[in-house]
């Protein structure tokens, strides 16, 4: 399913509860294979406007740009406040831009995270709603999986509170930077 342009509005107001702590827990795996995981990876960095950045223990961001030990200038208005920490392997690239921020800014003990544009989370986060229905309000837990697909990114494997919902969510991208 495409995300619908009220669905996708639906979605950012989804994204301000997220933000404020309320809403359901929302896990999203990534796939299995490291070649899976990298494809997807690079992707979301070219496709999707993902930045992979470190979050150190005072909740400050740092990126692979600006000044050696200054902060990560988030831009609210620009990116999602639902940080992404993974769990689990993580592609290679991702791997080597967090060993590179460390490095730069000296912040070893920092975790990485990924960080999207706030109309790509409205547009997942819409597509979950559509999905799951009126159930989505209610829900504790919200578990899926990322996959590639004809080079976009779908989500599917959907499940709400462990009761499997049928459906798959295709999250449309409006540019893709060459590699």
């Amino acid at each position: 399913m495409t995300v619908s342009p009220e669905a996708a509005a639906e979605g950012r107001a989804r994204l301000r509860m997220l933000e404020h702590g309320e809403g359901p827990t929302i896990e999203i795996a990534w796939p299995e294979t490291p070649a899976d995981r990298d494809r997807l990876q690079d992707l979301f960095k070219r496709c999707y406007g993902m930045q992979v950045l470190l979050l150190d223990g005072s909740d400050r961001l740092f990126g692979p740009d600006g000044a050696p030990g200054v902060p990560w200038p988030f831009d609210a208005d620009r990116f999602s406040g639902f940080l992404r920490a993974p769990s689990g392997a993580i592609a290679a690239a991702e791997r080597a831009a967090a060993n590179a921020i460390r490095r730069r800014h000296g912040v070893y003990g920092a975790r990485l995270v990924r960080v999207f544009p706030r109309r790509v989370d409205a547009m997942l986060l819409g597509g979950l709603g559509e999905v799951v229905g009126s159930g989505y309000a209610d829900a504790a837990t919200i578990h899926a999986a990322y996959r590639v697909s004809g080079g976009e990114v779908v989500v599917g494997d959907i499940r709400i509170d462990g009761r499997t919902i049928p459906g798959h969510i295709r999250l449309l991208r409006r540019t893709c930077a060459s590699r």
